[in-house]
């Protein structure tokens, strides 16, 4: 398993993956996925036929509307010191075999020393127990959270130091 650089030729494979992790991952057309690239970091991890996986991150300063990344840059400020956590997803074949953890591994490597924080958010309505553990046993801690739909949709924002 090699982890690598996003590349313009990924993005259909990215957006079937990102597809098959849906609705623990947003769903987004392909136009959309590749906008929200452009304006992050997205780290792949390939197999032998091809993508398997990926993170998505994006700094302070992106054109970027999600009200999760919004939430967090009204916690540190638009100059903050974060990054942000878009989407993680791992296709179907790629899954139990330790991507979501490499791929984490990877992308506190490319951004210790240059942001204090990486940031998150663990869906909690319909809740998710299982992204909780994984997010918690990579040393990320709650921070806060916000209801979008009451009874149907609310996260938890978590934030680990790099």
């Amino acid at each position: 398993m090699d982890i690598r650089a996003y590349e313009s030729r990924d993005l259909a494979a990215l957006h079937a993956i990102n597809v098959e992790g849906e609705p623990g991952v947003g769903a987004v057309t392909q136009d959309g996925l590749a906008a929200i690239v452009a304006e992050g970091t997205c780290l792949v991890a390939e197999g032998a036929a091809g993508p398997e996986g990926f993170i998505l991150l994006v700094e302070p300063g992106a054109a970027y509307g999600s009200p999760n990344y919004q939430w967090f840059l009204q916690r540190h400020g638009a100059g903050g010191d974060f990054v942000y956590v878009d989407r993680i997803a791992i296709g179907v074949a790629g899954r139990g075999k330790g991507l979501g953890a490499a791929l984490y591994g990877a992308a506190f490597e490319v951004f210790a020393g240059q942001r204090a924080v990486m940031t998150c958010e663990v869906n909690t309505l319909p809740p998710n127990p299982g992204s909780m553990r994984f997010h918690q046993r990579l040393g990320f801690e709650p921070v806060g959270e916000q209801v979008f739909i009451i009874g149907e949709k609310a996260v938890a924002y978590l934030e680990r130091p790099l």
